[in-house]
């Protein structure tokens, strides 16, 4: 992927990032059913220094700081927020009142083992 394919897809995350928070938001001021919270995201390490090189180099440049969290050096990232997405799903899905079919299938990560759970609404 070329430097402009880079800069195009980046651009496209971001819109797509804040586009879900302000969706988030919205649905949260009708009515937070689905544990909506604005929080930082903490990143505990044993290599400070080495995460903030990390998070220096990610080309989305979130902002973040040192902090302490439960006696440990962390960083903070800003922007970010909490939500259970099983209450998500379940609120979207009364929202459209039947007007979707929802597939639920899980996919195994060989790879790294880890089990992520896919949903399809159609």
């Amino acid at each position: 992927m070329g430097r402009g394919s880079l800069g195009i897809t980046l651009d496209a995350l971001r819109s797509i990032n804040e586009y879900s928070r302000s969706v988030y938001r919205r649905l949260a001021e009708e009515g937070n059913d689905f544990e909506y919270s604005k929080e930082p995201y903490y990143k505990l390490t044993s290599n400070i220094e080495g995460a903030i090189k990390e998070a220096r180099r990610d080309p989305l440049d979130p902002r973040f700081d040192v902090v302490e969290f439960m006696g440990r050096q962390a960083l903070a990232f800003y922007g970010t927020a909490k939500l259970s997405t099983d209450l998500l799903v379940n609120r979207l899905l009364r929202e459209i009142g039947g007007k979707a079919r929802v597939i639920k299938g899980f996919v195994w990560d060989v790879g790294n083992g880890e089990v992520y759970r896919v949903m399809v609404m159609f």
